[in-house]
């Protein structure tokens, strides 16, 4: 390749590179993407190892190495779905020990947003878990998105379960889309409280979790009256495979059964439009918002044992729909209206109530 007559695109800034092979990628590859694609501010990029014996490569020619000499690169994208070996040769590609310290340091790094999705943490030197994201990182994002697949990386799920104690509180005021999955199998260490969550990050937006444990009550009303606010700017709301650490009902009668009750947390979110509860382990669902409107409303299998839900009851301003089978526990959502109601056994859009 004649790298010289190469003619740059300066008015491409996003570049998606769907399939990447590892041992394909050389200095040809790596001079190409510099010279053609000179103004690039958004990079995505998924990797695949399929291919081994790679270790010949020109070890200057990495990920890390084109990431960091993209100066107007402001959001990053890397995928690596199908590594599971945490030496695999793919890593040496990254340079992942040289990306998590540019990642980390605010002076070279001007990302505000990042995702890293892979299914198994790679090793540094002497064997320890290499983490990409620190407080200091993900407190000068906006969007975050991050597999963690280490136990040991769980800091901010730590920082999302636990009320932080002023005045050394961690924040993330830039934050607005957040989607966190734990790959490790002790879930116990993934709690997570959806009101601390709103009093750490109180510019979010859009909030995705999965696998994570929810803790307490889900109600803000018992954050401390000093701080907190009195509404926040949560537009959407997806919740997948998540386990709740709650109760409802009479335990002297034997009534245990798991609630999920998110009666004030609607409440606290007025601008929340969109909310997807799927798989999630509460044996019942209670929403009392009647003054609230949502985009989408969508509901699937809520008990522990992943049994479709018994009976569903939707009240839109003293209008009802059921999406039921007639006997079982009793789930009500309650609200002024819905654009697109999703259901196991009910499927609307467009309703007319």
């Amino acid at each position: 390749m004649d790298l010289d007559a190469i003619q740059p695109a300066p008015l491409v800034t996003t570049l998606t590179i769907a399939y990447l092979n590892a041992s394909v990628f050389s200095d040809v590859w790596f001079n190409y993407l510099l010279r053609k694609y000179i103004s690039i501010s958004s990079l995505s990029i998924e990797l695949d190892d399929s291919i081994q014996g790679i270790v010949s490569r020109n070890p200057d020619v990495t990920i890390h190495s084109l990431i960091s000499s993209l100066k107007r690169l402001d959001t990053l994208h890397l995928n690596i779905p199908m590594t599971y070996n945490p030496r695999s040769e793919i890593f040496q590609v990254v340079d992942v020990e040289a990306l998590r310290d540019w990642l980390n340091d605010n002076a070279r790094s001007p990302l505000t947003s990042f995702s890293w999705l892979c299914p198994v943490s790679p090793l540094d030197r002497d064997n320890r878990p290499i983490m990409f994201a620190s407080a200091g990182l993900v407190q000068h994002l906006t969007s975050f998105r991050y597999d963690v697949s280490d136990s040991d990386d769980a800091w901010l799920t730590d920082c999302l379960s636990h009320l932080p104690a002023p005045p050394n509180a961690t924040t993330f005021p830039l934050l607005t889309t957040l989607h966190l999955e734990p790959l490790f199998q002790n879930k116990s260490l993934f709690n997570v409280d959806l009101p601390v969550v709103l009093l750490c990050m109180p510019n979010l937006l859009h909030l995705t979790l999965r696998k994570c444990q929810l803790q307490g009550s889900q109600d803000p009303a018992g954050l401390p009256a000093k701080r907190r606010p009195r509404c926040h700017p949560l537009q959407s709301l997806h919740l997948y495979w998540a386990p709740f650490a709650g109760v409802f009902g009479d335990k002297k009668k034997g009534e245990c059964i798991q609630t999920l009750d998110l009666t004030g947390f609607v409440n606290f979110c007025p601008h929340l439009d969109e909310l997807l509860l799927h798989n999630c382990c509460a044996g019942r669902i209670l929403i009392n918002a009647p003054q609230h409107s949502f985009t989408r409303l969508s509901i699937y299998s809520l008990r522990p044992d992943r049994i479709h839900i018994d009976q569903l009851k939707l009240v839109l301003q003293r209008k009802t729909i059921e999406a039921a089978r007639p006997s079982g526990t009793l789930n009500v959502i309650q609200c002024k209206a819905v654009d697109r109601f999703d259901a196991e056994h009910n499927s609307l859009s467009n309703p007319t109530w």
